[in-house]
């Protein structure tokens, strides 16, 4: 397993709370950042150039660990006992969650889709978010349809957090090329676009948050 140190781990932090709109814990000082000549001081409540580089090595080392962290999600007692996992897919109930790898998808390189374990149909393809997937299971488990209005706000959200990512990407590789030719005002246009994009999905997180939480309490 690759080694993640403590200020890459605190980067992470600081980069997922801002992700989830939520106050950031302070920034490492002193030697902990490689700065390699970018800022190391964020603005209130947005990630600094180097927490970012810090974020993007973590992200590539998490992506070589797939079955142990996503398993780390809480699944329903109710559907605990219905629960199997293998090295590529979580089943269920009546359902399974595929997982996939794709190390040039530009909205993370992993991602899931649902299947009928019974019929093999693709309920669902393309998610990002495991939450997402896990969630929808449950609700399909639970006499839900795909075209239940929550289960397709869940998907539909889902979209629009997957277009903020490939967003945030393209836009912080555009701010990089304007820094090296030294266009400051192209670099402040796309800087401006990346921090817009992260908010965005940081919104769309608390919406599915919020949703999750409406279903658990209905489920109660």
């Amino acid at each position: 397993m690759t080694v993640v140190t403590d200020a890459e781990r605190e980067a992470m932090a600081r980069m997922m709370a801002i992700m989830n709109g939520e106050t950031p814990p302070p920034a490492p000082t002193g030697s902990q950042m490689v700065t390699e000549s970018l800022s190391t001081e964020g603005g209130p409540g947005s990630p600094s150039q180097a927490e970012i580089h810090a974020m993007a090595k973590v992200l590539e080392s998490l992506s070589k660990v797939t079955n142990e962290v996503i398993m780390e999600s809480s699944p329903d007692e109710r559907l605990a006992v219905k629960t199997r996992r293998d090295s590529n897919s979580v089943s269920v109930g009546e359902y399974k969650i595929e997982i996939y790898l794709n190390e040039q998808r530009a909205a993370g390189k992993q991602y899931y889709s649902i299947q009928h374990t019974g019929t093999g149909t693709v309920i669902a393809d393309d998610i990002t978010l495991y939450e997402v997937a896990l969630a929808a299971v449950k609700m399909l488990n639970n006499n839900k349809y795909v075209n239940n209005p929550t289960v397709r706000r869940l998907f539909e959200l889902d979209d629009r957090y997957t277009s903020c990512k490939i967003d945030a990407m393209s836009s912080k590789q555009a701010q990089k090329r304007a820094e090296k030719r030294g266009d400051m005002i192209k670099e402040d246009i796309y800087a401006t676009k990346f921090q817009k994009a992260l908010d965005t999905a940081g919104a769309i997180k608390r919406d599915i948050k919020a949703i999750l939480e409406d279903a658990s309490k209905a489920n109660r």
